[in-house]
């Protein structure tokens, strides 16, 4: 069964970006990610339930991470 990852606006309640994978991993993330940043903006802060496709060095690793490179606060 497919999983859908969403990324959320917490002060509006809107879905900002979407994507649809077999499961939760770090591509599904960053690809739902990518699609709030291009169509609202990167978001200052970014609240994750810290499941199997947040916990990973693409993301989080200082230098070479998305969250490091685009300047996003994981919390």
């Amino acid at each position: 069964r497919p999983e859908i990852t969403t990324v959320i606006d917490v002060v509006t309640r809107r879905i900002t970006g979407t994507s649809y994978a077999r499961s939760e991993n770090q591509r599904s993330v960053a690809e739902a990610l990518r699609n709030a940043c291009v169509n609202h903006g990167i978001p200052a802060i970014f609240y994750v339930d810290r499941g199997p496709g947040f916990r990973n060095e693409a993301l989080d690793a200082d230098v070479s991470g998305l969250m490091g490179r685009l300047g996003i606060t994981k919390m």
